[in-house]
């Protein structure tokens, strides 16, 4: 068993070599090309050389490597043959460990399965490997040589004790950040060590691989290779970023869109006309997972592309401005937010929120947001503040005592529909007017609106997923229910 190493050499990549090994040991499993030897086709290729590309001195250019795609372009398949890969042909590590993670344990043991079939349909790895399913583990049968594949969770606090070598990390969007840390940090003592990030984009950027995602737009060298494909460097951190998907104003209907997100040659025409017809009803979905775009679900508070549009930097505050503001506060776990909406510019009216992380080591959250709004107060003309009572009760007193009219809103009520139903009239409206916070944005992309017992609507996390947070959209309504009334004292709200 033998693959001839890379040349050394200033555009040198290794790719070559993971394209023998995938051509000669590996074959489709899936309906295109069962039994057929594994051969690249060129957008894999592309990627693949990219991302196993060799600097000046014959290393390894890239440290973390991160691809995002549509469902169903063999991304898993193609994780799982490169941790075979890694274990069998990696010239650098000494006995490699190959970590197979995932954002939720279900889809590390998709990238695991398919490994451990490319073993059971080829003699010549069935002879050399040995599977054990039952412990997640893909080890050598010869005792002369070292190392293995593992299967882990997506649990942080049992990855200690890993030294990888090589990592796959599936399904980022699912992932919180301690899982990536504790993931990333296991290969702090190997030589030339990788992480492979796959996934399709989540339902917004309030996670891992959003936060992942901007930074690359933002702060790398970036090159679009074509309105559907970029592809993001970062010589500092050692970073690949090689992203499909379609742009926020694409035309969803579009089969130049559909095939420009989807290079993979047997999704088909066709195939991606009976889906969009399959999501007709629930378009997010599609939108996510075939055309790779950031899109929350369904019964979302506001659809796809609307809070975008509301975007505009040149309407702001000015010092002296009346505002108004709403307080949604919280002890733990949650965040605290305080949002602002100022008056009528040119149509619209800017709006902006201050989000407060909890800290076990920090400053009580009730206890910041009545410091923001004391902050608030210096700078522009408050008219009032609405807030829910739940946690912000004896705050409210004191901004009350200093001279602040206060509005007390509980969240169940006919007026919290309405002022649901007022934000998203005036969002779809564009009389909104935000600076792109991303912050904010992802709060009101994790909304869900429900009706409950009483016939109200509420805002909810968008399935209901502890890590979603909600508070600078739940503050913002609350905000925007107060526009233009002119309480004159402490009052309560039904």
């Amino acid at each position: 068993m033998a693959i001839k190493p890379a040349t050394e050499s200033a555009t040198a990549t290794e790719g070559t070599r993971v394209s023998k090994f995938f051509e000669k040991y590996l074959r489709h499993t899936k309906d295109y090309g069962t039994g057929e030897a594994f051969t690249f086709e060129d957008w894999q290729r592309d990627f693949i050389d990219e991302a196993f590309r060799l600097d000046e001195d014959g290393s390894r250019l890239y440290q973390r490597v991160i691809l995002g795609i549509p469902a169903r372009n063999g991304k898993s398949s193609v994780a799982a043959g490169l941790a075979l890969y890694m274990l069998m042909f990696d010239e650098v590590a000494q006995a490699p460990e190959v970590l197979v993670g995932a954002g939720s344990g279900d889809q590390a043991g998709v990238v695991f399965n398919a490994a451990e079939t490319f073993i059971r349909i080829n003699p010549t790895l069935r002879k050399n490997l040995r599977c054990l399913p039952s412990r997640g583990t893909i080890k050598w049968v010869s005792g002369k040589k070292l190392g293995s594949v593992k299967r882990v969770n997506s649990e942080a606090g049992n990855l200690f004790g890993k030294d990888a070598s090589f990592i796959v990390f599936d399904e980022v969007h699912e992932a919180d950040d301690a899982v990536y840390t504790a993931l990333f940090s296991r290969m702090g003592s190997r030589k030339e060590p990788m992480m492979l990030m796959i996934s399709t984009a989540g339902g917004n950027k309030d996670c891992l691989l959003g936060k992942l995602y901007e930074e690359a737009l933002n702060n790398y060298e970036l090159e679009w290779k074509s309105p559907y494909l970029f592809v993001a460097r970062d010589k500092k951190s050692r970073t690949l970023v090689w992203w499909y998907g379609a742009p926020e104003d694409a035309d969803i209907d579009d089969p130049e869109v559909w095939k420009g997100c989807n290079p993979a040659s047997w999704i088909t025409d066709q195939k991606l006309s009976e889906l969009r017809e399959a999501y007709r009803v629930n378009e997010s979905d599609f939108r996510k997972y075939h055309l790779n775009q950031w899109a929350s679900g369904e019964g979302a508070l506001l659809p796809h592309g609307v809070w975008e549009s509301c975007k505009n930097r040149d309407i702001g505050f000015e010092d002296g401005d009346d505002v108004w503001l709403g307080v949604d506060a919280s002890k733990n776990r949650d965040h605290t937010a305080v949002a602002m909406v100022g008056p009528e510019k040119d149509g619209q009216r800017p709006v902006k929120a201050f989000v407060f992380e909890y800290d076990p080591h920090g400053q009580y959250l009730p206890q910041q947001a009545k410091e923001k709004v004391q902050e608030l107060a210096a700078k522009y003309n408050i008219r009032s503040v609405a807030f829910d009572p739940h946690l912000f009760g004896s705050e409210a007193n004191d901004l009350s005592e200093e001279g602040l009219t206060m509005v007390q809103l509980n969240q169940a009520t006919k007026r919290m529909t309405e002022a649901t139903m007022k934000f998203t009239s005036l969002a779809f409206e564009k009389k909104l007017a935000h600076d792109g916070d991303t912050t904010l944005a992802a709060h009101i992309a994790n909304c869900q609106v429900r009706e409950n017992n009483q016939g109200h609507l509420t805002i909810r996390k968008m399935g209901n997923q502890d890590k979603r947070k909600i508070d600078a959209a739940a503050a913002l309504i609350f905000a925007l229910s107060i526009v233009e009334d002119t309480p004159s004292s402490f009052i309560f709200i039904v």
